[in-house]
């Protein structure tokens, strides 16, 4: 019998803590910062794992499992979660808020590979004269 992994993960939300979450036997250990669908009030809510793995919780409360890892590798390096951590405790936001600031808009919210997120942001380009000529 395999022992129960636990990670934590924060939420793009104003939440000043993070939460448990168990995985399944069958479902692959995400790494720090990689992105995860689980459970979140009636419904589910895509998070960022910001500990794994986690100690056992010393809570009575029933821990839910994760339903998805999307990623299989992190979004971002250890430098970024100490500096949403710092952002988090001097801007008073929560730690998942200060996550997704630092993260860009097509890499937190779909699973897009590199040249989908190159094609999104050149999309979305408003140069102006001196910029359209230049490039």
């Amino acid at each position: 019998m395999s022992e129960t992994r636990f990670i934590q993960v924060a939420f793009d939300l104003p939440l000043n803590f993070t939460f448990t979450y168990s995985l399944t036997e069958d479902c692959p250990l995400p790494p720090i910062g990689a992105r995860v669908v689980v459970p979140f009030g009636s419904g589910q809510k895509n998070g960022f794992v910001v500990e794994s793995p986690s100690l056992s919780p010393s809570t009575e409360r029933a821990i839910k499992e994760v339903a998805k890892v999307i990623d299989q590798e992190s979004l971002f390096g250890p430098w970024t979660l100490e500096l949403a951590q710092w952002l988090s405790t001097h801007y008073l936001c929560s730690l998942g808020q200060a996550i997704a600031t630092l993260l860009p808009s097509a890499k937190r919210e779909k699973s897009l590979d590199f040249l989908e997120i190159v094609q999104a942001a050149d999309h979305d380009l408003c140069l102006n004269p001196e910029q359209k000529e230049a490039l």
